[in-house]
């Protein structure tokens, strides 16, 4: 074999050898493209169900539905998040925890019911609740994993300023939920609603 010959058979195999890095990184990106479009489906289902859940409770702790009268605003609650029995009931980390204002309940079940289902009773029993969620594709226990974490914040509205919290009562409650995954969702997917008295 001649120089010639040599020098043209390792062209190509360096050709050849660039070649299959290509397409293995082309390959290696679409993979990554349909997760990260099968993310954002699934984090939009997930916000989704959320909101709904939380649109089915009723709108304050203190108010009576059955009530045919409305209550003035000075009549709900002053302060969001859940009654702190509440959190007595929710099972964390192999511990039962109680509610503070300065602690986040990170529901780890991943099996339904959540705690939220049996303990929650009211709209803004969910401001501070963060909940970890398996889907189909993207499963996983602790933050290092696939599982989705969906957190919630509610907060009182005004009608003339929808998107900013009011520093007073009002018959408007916003609820904000915020879906992320630590590997396929580049930016926090919000999804909000606002829930009338």
């Amino acid at each position: 074999m001649g120089l010639g010959q040599t020098m043209l058979t390792s062209a190509f195999l360096v050709l050849l050898t660039i070649a299959v890095m290509s397409a293995n990184k082309m390959m290696v990106d679409q993979d990554y493209n349909f997760y990260e479009q099968e993310a954002f489906k699934q984090a939009s289902v997930l916000g989704n169900n959320m909101l709904g859940e939380i649109s089915r409770k009723r709108f304050d702790e203190l108010v009576d539905t059955s009530l045919a009268v409305y209550l003035p605003v000075t009549g709900f609650s002053t302060s969001l998040g859940p009654d702190g029995t509440i959190w007595d009931f929710v099972f964390l980390n192999g511990e039962y925890r109680t509610f503070s204002s300065t602690t986040t309940l990170l529901d780890r079940n991943t099996s339904i019911p959540y705690a939220s289902l049996t303990y929650f009773d009211d709209v803004d029993d969910y401001n501070g609740y963060s909940r970890r969620a398996n889907t189909r594709l993207f499963t996983g226990v602790v933050a290092s994993e696939n599982a989705f974490t969906i957190s919630v914040r509610v907060f009182y509205v005004s009608p003339a300023s929808p998107d900013a919290p009011s520093s007073s009562r009002t018959y408007l409650k916003k609820v904000v939920a915020s879906v992320t995954h630590p590997v396929y969702l580049r930016d926090t997917l919000q999804l909000s609603t606002v829930i009338a008295y």
